[in-house]
């Protein structure tokens, strides 16, 4: 009698401890620098550096006319800033920047070598063939490729913009005129990788500087609400049917890779904004073999991607600049609430980890070796842009303990 009471008590705690949460996953996010300008893509370097490509704050040059958008500013306020042990340091200034409002552009991606140099990517966003119309010292280096040295120094690598304007590969698609915006950048064994969001492209850069295409992103066609569609393009949509019933129209949509990073298997992984009206939800990661294979969708799922990072346990990490969809965003009817949304290596289905008022527009994305997070957000921003760490944090329930009471055996009988 008295060991079955021991083993219903001991049978009892286990359920106990069974049913109680053992532990439970909770985000930590803090803030690891701020004041930075426009943050976009940022990289982790071996000795814990952190740096952030700076879009920038325009310039005085205004109103200026590009590409028939009135109201651009333009300047050499774009940067390379460099966060170690809570200093900010901007490593290399004086870079193009420009645009309107929110909207600016200019050093859009970082990524570190070997030998401690930086390669940066300088968005366009429109025709190559119009650069020489921005002030001298604005034009030369938008769409290329450069390199900074330790010294700051910077050295032209590649005018991927150039590339778009000669060869046009998205020519035959829906809307694929010669317009060229390099937005990533990630480090090969021996050149980079480079996406072109205004070519819907990605592209090789060798040692040399030679510039060869590795893939096109396709126009896919979506079903769309049709007053939503005549409420973004007046005109395009048909409206209600008069029976109660939504209308679908099929749109056309660009993919407009944004973002490049190299993947555990030695591929190349392309995240994509998409193009209007940026379908929530409509946004895919795309696998390009470095062998020449054709590119195929890997994930599917998110919203306005701006950037991506490996984890150490071969998990994906996506950075949306709105989770909820960009056209409330452009409408003025919503702030950028982002995204850090997990892809895991075994069943691709995206986990969103985080998405609040804590990732406003969300620029750039890093995970370092043990699994934190870093991102730019606040990425519209001339004066408070941030980057954040953001660790998982595993809290210890406490352990519920049961005296067991010894009960005297019963006599015999």
């Amino acid at each position: 009698m008295k060991h079955r009471r021991l083993a219903s008590l001991a049978a009892a705690a286990f359920l106990i401890a069974a049913t109680a949460p053992a532990a439970a996953d909770e985000i930590e996010i803090e803030t690891v620098a701020f004041g930075l300008h426009n943050p976009r893509g940022i990289a982790l370097a071996p000795d814990g550096s952190i740096y952030v490509a700076e879009a920038g704050a325009a310039g005085d040059i205004c109103p200026f006319d590009f590409y028939g958008r009135g109201g651009f500013c333009v300047g050499l306020t774009g940067s390379v800033a460099r966060i170690h042990d809570g200093i900010v340091q901007r490593v290399v200034e004086g870079l193009p920047s420009g645009g309107a409002q929110a909207q600016i552009g200019g050093p859009s991606d970082v990524a570190v070598l070997e030998d401690g140099s930086l390669y940066v990517i300088l968005n366009l966003g429109g025709d190559p063939g119009q650069r020489d119309r921005l002030p001298l010292g604005v034009g030369e280096l938008r769409g290329w490729l450069v390199r900074v040295n330790a010294e700051g120094e910077i050295e032209p690598v590649a005018d991927v913009a150039a590339f778009e304007g000669t060869d046009n590969p998205d020519a035959g698609a829906v809307g694929g005129s010669v317009e060229t915006n390099p937005h990533s950048v990630v480090v090969l064994e021996d050149g980079a990788a480079v996406v072109d969001a205004g070519g819907n492209s990605l592209v090789l850069v060798a040692a040399d500087g030679s510039v060869s295409l590795l893939a096109v992103f396709p126009t896919s066609d979506i079903e769309y609400p049709a007053d939503a569609l005549s409420a973004l393009a007046p005109g395009e949509g048909e409206g209600s049917t008069g029976s109660g019933a939504v209308e679908m129209v099929t749109v056309p949509v660009q993919s407009v890779p944004t973002s490049v990073t190299l993947g555990p298997d030695g591929s190349l992984y392309v995240g994509e904004l998409t193009g209007a009206p940026f379908p929530v939800g409509g946004a895919a990661v795309w696998r390009v073999p470095l062998d020449g294979g054709e590119p195929s969708i890997y994930a599917t799922g998110f919203s306005a991607i701006m950037d991506l990072a490996f984890g150490p346990d071969g998990s994906l990490y996506v950075a949306e600049l709105a989770h909820d969809g960009l056209l409330p965003v452009l409408a003025g009817e919503a702030p950028p609430i982002g995204a850090v949304v997990r892809v895991p290596p075994d069943s691709r289905e995206p986990e969103v980890i985080v998405s609040d008022e804590r990732v406003p527009a969300p620029g750039g994305i890093a995970v370092d070796e043990a699994g934190a997070i870093y991102l730019a957000v606040d990425s519209t921003s001339a004066e408070d842009g941030r980057v954040v760490r953001i660790s998982p944090v595993v809290v210890q329930e406490p352990e519920t303990e049961i005296d067991i009471i010894e009960v005297p055996a019963a006599a015999d009988g």
